[in-house]
Parts: structure tokens; sequence; C-alpha cells
């Protein structure tokens, strides 16, 4: 009995090498979103543990500003922080740049981006010790930031009060621990500066007597703005730090 031997058409041939393209193709793309997926789940876990060990140090008494590694002096242009505008802080009260892991006391190359760059972290006492800490995340071919911290931007929200003595002044509730030590205030379009605060954060304590005998409003000189490492438009990090 003669056997024959039946071989592939062109066609199938073509057939067959499309269908494992596009297998392949799938399973590529598969795959890279897997891989992003990952990337991301270590930043935010590193974030995460960033923000933990600047809040354990700082209960320690660590102060905030070493946790800004040294000589790296970035802070954004234009961010508005309390009494401060129009101009870049100095370094003593406003930081940013990328995270002192010596003084963190943790492992630097276990903190790093998984594609090889670094965290950023912005730090200030201006108002009180604040800070965050930020990654780039991927998403779909588009990058954008995860942040973390204690930094919450204020707004100058008007907030009334009735007069307590010359310098003192007792806010209704929606300004309760509004004001810092620090903050250049607005009251009938004259700015003070605010000596102290309340236990309570309902009273405000000035430099220097409003001598006024009525109450009114009061607010935050400059609204904040900015960010503490983003540029506060996009809400993506500078490029200082990656």
């Amino acid at each position: 009995m003669k056997s024959t031997n039946k071989a592939f058409t062109l066609v199938e041939l073509i057939v067959v090498i499309t269908i494992l393209a596009i297998l392949g193709t799938i399973a590529f793309i598969s795959l890279q979103g897997y891989s992003s997926d990952a990337r991301n789940s270590k930043r935010i876990s590193d974030l995460g543990n960033i923000q933990s060990a600047i809040t354990l140090k700082g209960v320690e008494g660590v102060p905030l500003m070493s946790f800004v590694t040294e000589n790296d002096d970035n802070p954004i242009d234009l961010i508005a922080l309390g009494w401060f505008a129009a101009s870049t802080p100095a370094v003593t009260a406003y930081n940013a740049g990328t995270p002192n892991f010596a003084v963190l006391n943790v492992v630097a190359k276990d903190f790093k981006d998984p594609n090889g760059g670094d965290y950023a972290v912005g730090a200030t006492t201006i108002g009180w010790d604040r800070f965050q800490v930020a990654a780039t995340m991927e998403a779909d071919g588009t990058n954008t930031t995860k942040i973390n911290g204690t930094y919450s931007a204020r707004t100058a929200k008007t907030i009334l009060f009735t007069v307590v003595d010359a310098d003192t002044l007792k806010m209704e509730s929606t300004g309760a621990n509004w004001f810092k030590a620090g903050d250049s205030v607005t009251i009938w379009e004259t700015a003070y500066e605010v000596d102290g605060v309340s236990r309570d954060g309902m009273q405000v304590t000035l430099t220097t007597g409003h001598l006024q005998t009525a109450g009114g409003n009061i607010q935050l000189s400059t609204a904040e703005t900015g960010g503490l490492i983003s540029d506060g438009a996009s809400g993506s990090l500078t490029n200082s730090f990656y």
C-alpha cells in the first residue's frame, strides 16, 4: 500500500502564522500590564513604608527637614505656604528632593523605583510640620503621580470671629485648627502675623494687637498652592526629582 505525505498549503501556513502573531501580541500586552502593575504595587508599598518611617522618626524627635537629602536643595518656585508666597522659601523651612534614607534608618537600595529612579519627598515647618512623599505611577502608557503624606493645601477661606481682647480672636467652629503660629492672616484688609493658637484651635493670638473692638472676618493672606513636590497644575512631579 502506497502512503502519501500531505503538506500544508501556503494559505494554511499564513493562517497559522497570523494566529500565532495575534496570540503573541496578546500575551506580550498582558505580561506588560502585569509588569507595570507589579511595579506600581512596589511603589505604593515603598511610599507607605517611607511615610511610616518619617512619622516614627518624627515621634522620636528627629527634625522633619532632615528627612530630605542634604545638598539636594530643589524647592519649587512660587510655592505658597501660609505666610509665604511669590518666591522660594529658605531651605531651613521648606525643602524638596529625595529621601534621606540614612536618617530614616532604612536600606536605600530597598527603596528604589522599579525603573531605577528615586522617590521624591518635600517637607515644610511653615505653619506646622508637614510632608509629602511621591512616586511616578504607570497607567496605560501615561504616567501619573502617587502622593502620600500629611500636607493638605489650605485655602484662603473666610472665617468669622469675635474679639476676646486687643490681640486675641475667637473663631467660629469652621475655623478650628485652621491657623498656625507664623501664618500671615488678613483682617479688615490688613495683614497680621499669628503668634499662637489655643489648645482647642479656636482662639488666635496676633503678634500685634488688631486694635478693633468689633468682630469680623479672618483669612490666610495667601492660599496655599503648588504642593510640596508637585507643580500644582497637573499634579505631576517636577523633573528635578527624577
